[in-house]
């Protein structure tokens, strides 16, 4: 049985490393778990349930390993694509995957 091919137009590293995310509109950060990255989204681990199509930012740690287009302690502007709540023991737990957007 073949595994699960995605249809990606940038190569995605897997990479574990604490972020922050806020609504765009409050600026109240909520931690989270990035647990993969490209040059144009993320996903990551979060105890909040997000709205695709919200927009978002993140903050990166310093921990980022290089290369990597992450600047540390820089917030990203992001949509959220899409937001699924984790089947995990770990109760309201949800993976996110979102879209940075230009400036």
């Amino acid at each position: 049985m073949k595994g699960k091919t995605e249809n990606r137009s940038n190569q995605r590293f897997t990479y574990q490393s604490t972020i922050k995310h806020a609504n765009y509109d409050t600026g109240f950060l909520f931690p989270a778990k990035m647990k993969d990255h490209c040059r144009d989204g993320m996903n990551f681990e979060s105890e909040q349930k997000l709205a695709p199509g919200s927009e978002i930012f993140i903050r990166t740690d310093n921990t980022l390993p290089a290369p990597t287009e992450f600047e540390p302690n820089i917030a990203y502007r992001a949509k959220v694509v899409w937001c699924r709540q984790l089947t995990s023991d770990a109760p309201r737990r949800y993976s996110v995957g979102v879209q940075y957007l230009k400036e």
